[in-house]
């Protein structure tokens, strides 16, 4: 992916994330290291705000980390 599209990205969808269109979806599955599939899940649980997703993978994170203690 460019650089022009990258940058077209965030300033179109900043706050949101639309899974529907392929190119946002491989950016924002980038921004948070998971797979499509996995950023699919976390919209599907949590809705399309880019801060909600980011909360809940932060949440995945830190229970993964609880359970490998």
């Amino acid at each position: 992916m460019s650089q022009r599209s990258i940058r077209n990205i965030r300033r179109a969808s900043a706050s949101t994330i639309d899974i529907s269109e392929i190119k946002q979806a491989h950016f924002w599955a980038y921004k948070f290291g998971c797979s499509v599939e996995q950023l699919r899940a976390a919209v599907k649980s949590v809705g399309t705000d880019a801060a909600a997703v980011t909360n809940y993978f932060l949440r995945v994170a830190t229970f993964k980390q609880a359970l490998a203690a």
